[in-house]
């Protein structure tokens, strides 16, 4: 029998969490409900709303990729860090089109949070997806 650490299933919870709540962002986004909506300006709806399509993809890829990974990480599946490390490339991409390729630049429209939220949330894809990887290493994933 192996022994699961106790803080295995708290983190996967958490990751869970973390990408329900980037799906839920995307998928208003991209449906662009009104309500939610609402919670920016014109200049930064025309801007989340605009982007390229590969950018949208990267995006895509790191939230349902991060949202796949977390739930095989919560059922203790060693697979866990492929979702996760797809998650955090998507992340990557898409952090660096905001950041320095997109026109205009994301900080002109959403100023300095933006940076960064989007760094924040590319960091976290990174973090879980190295955790998954300690755990699949230390084989407290089966």
């Amino acid at each position: 029998m192996r022994d699961t650490p106790w803080y295995l299933f708290p983190v996967a919870a958490l990751a869970v969490i973390w990408f329900l709540f980037s799906a839920l962002d995307f998928v208003m986004t991209m449906l662009r409900i009104e309500g939610y909506l609402a919670l920016f300006s014109e200049p930064q709806i025309a801007y989340f709303t605009s982007m390229p399509q590969w950018v949208t993809a990267a995006w895509a890829i790191g939230v349902w990729a991060g949202l796949l990974g977390a739930i095989l990480l919560l059922y203790d599946q060693k697979t866990a860090p492929v979702p996760l490390a797809l998650s955090f490339a998507g992340m990557l991409i898409a952090s660096v089109w905001f950041t320095a390729l997109s026109d205009p630049l994301m900080v002109a429209v959403t100023g300095p949070l933006g940076l960064v939220v989007i760094w924040a949330a590319t960091l976290v894809s990174l973090l879980f997806w190295i955790h998954a990887r300690v755990q699949r290493q230390r084989d407290n994933l089966i």
